[in-house]
């Protein structure tokens, strides 16, 4: 069984939550090319991790077909029986 954790969601997230506190600790690292800046962007960033990971959580997880897994169970041990 996967882990819900493990998701292109949640380290999408986590990274957007690191730069975020990197910018908020250095005040200069996240800035957005061309628009002016207003010093709220690492909080963006830290908001929309948070979304991320959430949505991540929320998430239902893919379900496969019984039939299909032992297929592919099964397509793996002859595979490595030769």
């Amino acid at each position: 069984m996967r882990s819900r954790w493990l998701s292109t969601f949640t380290i999408i997230g986590v990274g957007l939550i690191v730069l975020g506190v990197i910018g908020l600790v250095s005040r200069h690292f996240v800035y957005d090319p061309g628009q002016v800046p207003d010093g709220k962007e690492p909080w963006y960033y830290l908001v929309v991790g948070a979304l991320m990971i959430v949505n991540g959580i929320f998430t239902p997880p893919s379900v496969v077909d019984d039939k299909d897994e032992a297929a592919s169970t099964n397509d793996v041990k002859s595979s490595v029986a030769n």
